[in-house]
């Protein structure tokens, strides 16, 4: 019960910070830290900490297809954003002056990238012999 503690309290914080970074968001420093990304880094930690509920959960068809997805998924809704954001700094730093990337294109590319990896976890999954209640017993059972 100890994860489930660490989880909880880790949700808590999560949910916490996005709650000041929304209420401080007219604010330069927020404003520079581009809170419609950190918005969207905040959820992919949201649903990583979910993973260890589902870890917990009996197997059904359901929380095993969840345990194949959530964890790809919230790292890749977490890289995303961070990618976008190490871009712009490098655009900013850069001594040429290039066309900085409307909010738009922002959330495009990160979208794209999301949905890249949910293409790819399915695809794997179709190529699976066992399917994903096998694995997932056998994870358990082991």
């Amino acid at each position: 019960m100890l994860c489930v503690f660490i989880t909880s309290l880790g949700a808590t914080l999560t949910v916490f910070t996005a709650i000041v970074f929304y209420i401080k968001r007219r604010t330069p420093i927020v404003k520079l830290a581009s809170t419609h990304l950190s918005f969207i880094i905040f959820g992919g930690m949201l649903l990583a900490y979910s993973c260890t509920i589902f870890t917990l959960m009996i197997p059904t068809f359901y929380t095993c297809t969840l345990l194949k997805f959530i964890p790809s998924i919230s790292l890749t809704m977490i890289y995303g954003p961070l990618l976008m954001k190490t871009n712009r700094i490098v655009r900013a730093l850069s001594a040429t002056k290039k066309r900085v990337p409307k909010l738009k294109i922002k959330y495009l590319s990160v979208a794209f990238l999301v949905s890249v990896q949910c293409f790819l976890v399915c695809c794997f999954q179709l190529m699976r012999q066992d399917g994903i209640i096998g694995q997932c017993r056998q994870n358990v059972l082991s």
